[in-house]
C-alpha cells in the first residue's frame, strides 16, 4: 500500500501570480471538479491509504468540504501561513516515521495527476528501484505548464520509461541546456515515490536545518478543526523550497521515471519541423512576443553569454560582414549565432536534413527564403523549411544577433555555411 501525501496549496510556481481567495488547485466550476478533487479520485483505489492532505489554514474549510464531496477520508496537516512544500512534506513523513519501510507517494494537485493511467504506469516502473532504496521522481518530457519548474538532468542516452539516474537538479529554463551538455533533461512533475525512512534520512542529511525546523513545528503542533496545525512561530523561519530542491544534494540516490510517451525531448521541436519540410508553406512568423521556442533559445543564450561570453562556443569565425559562433552540440542539435554588421547581407546555405528555427536576439532582420520576404524584430522568430535559398540582411544601424537552431533526431552534424553575397534581387 502507498501512503499518500497530497499537496493542496499553491506551490512556488503559482504563489504571488494573483491574489486569489482559494488556491488554484481548489477552484471548481459547475460540472467541473477541482484539481484537488480529481487527485482524490485518482488515489481512491485499494493500493492507496487514506491520504494526508497538506494545505494552509486559510484553505482548510474548503479542503474539508471538497473531501466530503468526494466521500474521501483523510487527515489534514495545516500550514499556519505560506505554503512551504519541502517543510510540510517533511512534517507529514515524520508522522509515519514508525513505519520506515512503508512506501510513500507525494502527490501535488498541480501535477496533472488526473491522468491516473500515466501515474500508475510510472509508479509501477519505479517500484523495483524504490524497494531497493531509491527515491523516484516522476517526470515529464516537456514542461507541462510552459513555465520554469524543476529541471532533472538524467544520465541516459535516450529517455525511456525505465528509471534513469539523475545527475543534477536545477531550476528549469530550457531542455536545450541538457542537450548542449550531451545529456537529456526532463521536468519534475512533483510526484515522488520512496520509502518513508529513505526520504527522512535524505532530508535530514541534505536539508538539516529544514528538517529540524519541521520537526519542531510538528512537535509543537495543535489540533484544530479537522487536522493538525503546525506551530506558527517554528514554521515562520522555515525555508520555502520544493522537495526536489531539498533532496538535490544527494543525487546518487535519485532516479527519474518518465510519464506518458517515451519520446526524446527534441521530438517536441520536430513536430513543428515536420510541417516546415513542406517548402510550399514558405516561412511564417511566430506571432507571440516571445514564443516558447524563442524563449527557450534566448534563455539558453543568456545563460551561456551573460557572465562567460566564450562558454560553450565550439568554433568562432570572423568575416568582413560579422562573426559566426557554433556552440557545443548534443545529439541531433546544432546551434549557431550570427552577428551581422549594419547594412550587410549574407547568403545562408540551406540544410536538406532538417528545418531551422531563427530567432532575432538583438536588432532587426530581413529574411528572404525563396520568394518570401519577412521583417523580423527583436524577440521574434521564424521557422525556416528545408532547402531553398536563404538571404539574411541587417537593415538597422546596430549589429544584428540571429540565433539559428537545427533539430534532428538523427546523429547528424550539419555542414552549414554562411558566405558573403552581393545584393540579390528576389522575384
Amino acid at each position: 500500500m502507498l501512503h499518500t501525501i497530497i499537496l493542496a496549496a499553491d506551490d512556488q510556481a503559482t504563489q504571488g501570480v494573483a491574489r486569489r481567495e482559494l488556491p488554484l488547485q481548489l477552484e471548481q466550476a459547475e460540472g467541473v471538479k477541482s484539481m484537488f478533487r480529481a487527485t482524490l479520485s485518482a488515489v481512491s483505489g485499494p493500493a492507496f491509504s487514506c491520504p494526508t492532505v497538506i494545505t494552509t489554514l486559510s484553505a482548510a474549510t474548503e479542503v474539508s468540504t471538497q473531501m466530503k464531496q468526494e466521500q474521501a477520508r483523510g487527515r489534514l496537516l495545516l500550514e499556519p501561513e505560506t505554503h512551504k512544500p519541502a517543510a510540510a512534506v517533511t512534517a507529514a513523513l515524520m508522522r509515519l516515521k514508525h513505519q520506515p519501510d512503508a512506501l510513500a507517494i507525494i502527490l501535488p494537485t498541480s501535477a496533472g495527476s488526473s491522468d491516473a493511467k500515466a501515474v500508475d504506469d510510472a509508479v509501477a516502473q519505479a517500484l523495483p528501484d524504490v524497494r531497493s532504496g531509491k527515491i523516484a521522481i516522476l517526470a515529464n518530457r516537456v514542461d507541462p505548464v510552459g513555465r520554469a519548474g524543476i529541471e532533472l538532468c538524467v544520465d541516459a542516452a535516450q529517455i525511456t520509461q525505465a528509471p534513469m539516474r539523475i545527475r543534477r537538479i536545477t531550476t528549469a529554463k530550457s531542455f536545450l541546456g541538457g542537450l548542449m551538455n550531451n545529456g537529456h533533461t526532463m521536468w519534475s512533475s512533483g510526484i515522488i515515490v520512496a520509502r518513508v525512512g529513505v526520504l527522512l534520512t535524505a532530508l535530514k542529511r541534505y536539508a538539516t536545518r529544514l528538517y529540524l525546523s519541521a520537526k519542531t513545528a510538528l512537535h509543537k503542533a495543535c489540533y484544530v478543526m479537522d487536522g493538525i496545525l503546525l506551530d506558527r512561530a517554528s514554521y515562520r523561519n522555515v525555508k520555502d523550497q520544493r522537495i526536489e530542491a531539498a533532496l538535490s544534494g544527494g543525487t546518487e540516490n535519485l532516479v527519474a521515471v518518465a510519464m506518458g510517451k517515451t519520446l526524446s525531448p527534441i521530438e517536441a521541436w520536430e513536430q513543428d519541423a515536420r510541417e516546415d519540410h513542406d517548402t510550399s508553406l514558405g516561412i511564417a512568423r511566430v506571432h507571440s512576443d516571445v514564443p516558447s521556442r524563442a524563449a527557450q533559445m534566448l534563455n539558453l543564450l543568456e545563460d551561456m553569454s551573460a557572465e562567460h561570453p566564450s562558454e560553450g562556443v565550439l568554433r568562432r569565425e570572423s568575416h568582413e560582414w560579422g562573426t559566426r559562433d557554433t556552440f557545443e552540440m548534443g545529439a541531433g542539435l546544432v546551434m549557431r549565432r550570427i552577428v551581422l554588421l549594419p547594412g550587410e547581407q549574407v547568403t545562408v546555405s540551406a540544410s536538406n536534413h532538417c528545418a531551422e528555427h531563427w530567432i532575432v536576439a538583438e536588432g532587426s532582420a530581413i529574411v528572404k527564403v525563396g520568394h518570401d520576404i519577412m521583417v523580423i524584430l527583436k524577440n521574434q522568430g521564424t521557422r525556416v523549411p528545408t532547402g531553398g535559398s536563404r538571404i539574411l540582411e541587417n537593415p538597422g544601424s546596430t549589429p544584428l544577433h540571429l540565433i539559428k537552431m537545427q533539430i534532428s533526431s538523427v546523429y547528424y552534424t550539419a555542414q552549414d555555411t554562411t558566405k558573403t553575397s552581393p545584393p540579390v534581387e528576389v522575384a
